[in-house]
């Protein structure tokens, strides 16, 4: 289908002359920009020509001919290429290292380039072939190019042409720039914004968590289980590595030279732990992780015998979880540390923001080991790609707190599939600010929207803006594994909720004659009946929750319903296959939303009353930590971000105040585990009861004698001689500390708890 452009030539003309390219970096910029521009095209002519070296590289001459041919598009000139062999002329472009340059600067990097104007006169060279081409990308930028989208390119066609006087020299703020999000690996995407994306298939041999690709322990576990990690005095068959085994070091070197040869084009190859599986903790390692004070001691110490047999590549651990604590030892120079921004507020700056202080502390630890430091960014809600996720702004100041710390690589991780929430925004303006940070967030949003969705583009960017605005009003923080039910007090309370869909309601008729434009808005409203059919979950019996009242009768929304059926076909018309990181398909969230809704409503004596104290907080992440969810006679399944209460290092203690005096028989409350979200049922429940809420009697003590080990709920349930009292407290321990061999050992377990019923 034809790309419709849906801005108006009035717009574009707006767009040119208002939105600026800034092309100042980090390392700052020569010489002051003028405020004249050049005339390069007037009343549809042109007295300018092209100028590259006498012996030009395939580069400048390949750069050359695009800028002619662009040139031609946007004002209908042919400007011829000349060499530097023929006289100077007022009018040229200098491409390349001409003899046009009266004196160059001597602070280019190989990525970076120098753009200047002297007179008429524009002139442009690079630190290297690839520094050149970046900047050409820049030039005609300037002069009002535009991709916004796969495989298109704008610009204004008009017979006047102008340039924006300048002198600058523009050095990138990071030397490895990626952007792992569907559709950015394309070469048209990848060389348009300067990305590193079109060369990760080529110069990475093997990425991510590699042990038991390089040493896999179904094949050698048997004969070897001194080489594989040891659990309370145990080798255990994990695929992770005892890294103090000088015959591990040995048969990873020789298995590791084998792939490279395989494959000797690549750069990059990753010998990494999963760090899920934890940390060997055999006599010697933990030795070893104790004089270095970090469990990745053992990891760098063994990258360090390992990298200097292959000189010519960069060997790359990465540090997520506890390994991500810097060690005393310091890494060679071709090993490359990967740190995972993982388990950050994503919607507050990594340089202020409390929550984010021990991954700054743990940052500036390596840097001061090693200079090779590759960053791992996270974009998007890995738990719910569809889910509005408000951190463009912070995106910026996180990008600006790298560049100032010194950190040359960044891997930015988004949506690895189609249809993920607001896709093609972040991909722009990630994308943008992983060459320059400092551009401006909130003129690109706009900029990108009134292309992108023609008419409507006004009321999405107001959509956005109002999205991050209520967020950083919150306060509140996001996460990469959260939920909608983080946001369901704050950015996406019902009233908000009302006014984003209200600016849909507006912009939908803007569009309905341009199937593409509709299309583009209707995906991007699906976000929004996610959070719908999401939130329905959480608000249970409340309203605009899953169950209505109907004469003294609980039943299901069956609006909601239809909804759901609604989405799933949307999200397959729309070529949205994936909704997680997980792989959950449309079809089957519709599968478990309708398992989630046909859980009964248990009326109970305590059933929505809110007479409820807790000895210590719940966490406002998970229901909201509002206290109705432990009665709303829901409960809770495997998911614990809907119905559960949650409690980090925290013994859960609610009081349950009747109001007078009551008989009680009997309780039952459910816990939840999930060892991979460091959530470990109690081992002990107590139930007491009151008269005046200071005096307690313990009626009954029920203990934990379950052999449940993975994820799954347990039920306490318990009968007593019968107790009349105003006041019931049910207590349970949070076992403090995640379990040694258990992913996030050492870190503050959670107790999650949800509904409980006396009678």
């Amino acid at each position: 289908m034809r790309l419709r452009l849906a801005v108006s030539y009035a717009v574009l003309v707006f767009l040119l002359l208002q939105i600026t390219f800034t092309l100042s970096s980090c390392s700052g910029e020569s010489g002051q920009t003028a405020s004249k521009s050049i005339d390069l095209v007037i009343d549809g002519k042109s007295e300018y020509v092209i100028i590259i070296p006498q012996d030009p590289t395939s580069v400048e001459q390949s750069v050359a001919e695009e800028l002619k041919s662009i040139l031609g598009k946007m004002a209908n000139v042919q400007i011829p290429v000349f060499t530097d062999s023929d006289a100077p002329k007022a009018w040229e472009i200098s491409i390349g290292n001409t003899n046009r340059w009266k004196g160059q600067s001597d602070q280019l990097t190989a990525q970076g380039y120098e753009l200047r104007t002297e007179g008429q006169r524009i002139l442009l060279r690079g630190g290297s072939e690839t520094g050149l081409k970046y900047g050409y990308q820049d030039l005609i930028e300037l002069l009002g190019a535009r991709r916004y989208v796969a495989n298109t390119t704008i610009f204004k066609n008009s017979s006047e042409l102008k340039f924006p006087a300048t002198n600058k020299v523009f050095i990138p703020s990071f030397n490895y720039r990626r952007l792992d999000y569907a559709g950015a690996e394309s070469t048209f995407f990848s060389d348009w914004y300067k990305l590193d994306n079109s060369e990760v298939s080529t110069l990475w041999g093997m990425q991510g968590a590699t042990f038991d690709k390089l040493l896999p322990a179904s094949s050698y576990f048997a004969q070897h289980p001194e080489w594989y990690a040891e659990r309370n005095g145990k080798r255990v068959n994990s695929g992770e590595l005892c890294l103090s085994n000088p015959e591990v070091e040995k048969q990873v070197r020789d298995l590791l030279a084998l792939r490279i040869q395989a494959n000797p084009g690549a750069i990059y190859w990753s010998v990494t732990p999963d760090p899920a599986h934890g940390v060997c903790t055999c006599a010697e390692c933990t030795r070893i992780n104790a004089e270095e004070g970090s469990s990745s001691g053992t990891l760098i110490r063994f990258l360090n015998q390992l990298a200097p047999d292959f000189p010519d590549r960069s060997i790359v651990g990465e540090m997520g979880g506890t390994y991500r604590h810097a060690p005393k030892t310091k890494p060679v120079n071709n090993v490359i540390i990967v740190l995972p921004a993982d388990d950050l507020d994503h919607a507050h700056p990594i340089a202020s923001a409390e929550a984010n202080a021990e991954f700054r502390d743990d940052l500036q630890a390596w840097l001061q080991l090693t200079d090779q430091i590759m960053v791992r960014e996270f974009l998007v809600q890995k738990s719910n790609y569809i889910s509005p996720y408000p951190n463009l702004r912070a995106i910026q100041s996180d990008l600006q707190y790298f560049r100032d710390q010194g950190v040359k690589r960044i891997v930015a991780e988004g949506d690895p599939q189609p249809g993920g929430e607001l896709a093609e925004l972040r991909q722009y303006v990630t994308a943008r600010l992983l060459w320059d940070p400092d551009l401006q967030v909130d003129s690109m949003i706009q900029e990108f929207c009134s292309f992108y969705y023609g008419a409507a583009g006004p009321f999405v960017n107001r959509y956005v803006e109002l999205l991050h605005n209520q967020l950083e009003a919150s306060g509140r923080p996001l996460t990469i594994g959260g939920s909608p039910v983080e946001g369901m007090d704050t950015y996406l309370r019902p009233e908000y909720m009302d006014q984003y869909n209200y600016f849909f309601n507006q912009a939908e008729p803007l569009v309905s004659n341009d199937p593409q434009l509709r299309d583009r808005l209707q995906r991007d409203r699906l976000p929004l009946v996610y959070v719908s059919l999401e939130l329905a979950k959480a608000y249970g019996t409340e309203k605009r929750g899953f169950y209505l009242n109907v004469n003294k009768k609980w039943i299901k929304v069956e609006g909601l319903l239809d909804l759901a059926k609604n989405f799933v076909v949307e999200c397959d018309r729309l070529g949205i296959k994936q909704l997680n990181e997980d792989g959950m398909t449309p079809q089957a969230y519709e599968t478990d939303l309708l398992r989630f809704s046909d859980r009964p409503v248990q009326e109970h004596i305590f059933f929505r009353k809110s007479a409820i104290s807790f000895g210590q907080s719940p966490s406002p992440l998970y229901s909201g930590g509002d206290p109705v969810y432990l009665v709303d006679g829901i409960s809770g399944l495997r998911d614990f971000r809907y119905s559960w209460l949650g409690f980090q290092g925290k013994n859960f203690e609610a009081t349950l105040d009747f109001g007078k005096d009551t008989v009680f028989r009997s309780v039952e409350t459910h816990f939840l585990q999930d060892p991979g979200h460091q959530i470990m049922v109690p081992d002990l429940v107590t139930i007491a009861v009151s008269s005046d809420n200071t005096n307690f009697t313990t009626v009954k003590s029920i203990a934990n004698t379950s052999s449940l080990t993975g994820i799954g709920i347990k039920d306490f349930k318990a009968s007593f001689p019968v107790q009349t009292a105003r006041y019931f407290k049910i207590t349970a321990e949070n076992r403090g500390v995640v379990p040694d061999g258990m992913p996030g050992a050492g870190s503050p377990s959670w107790l999650f708890v949800d509904e409980v019923i006396v009678k």
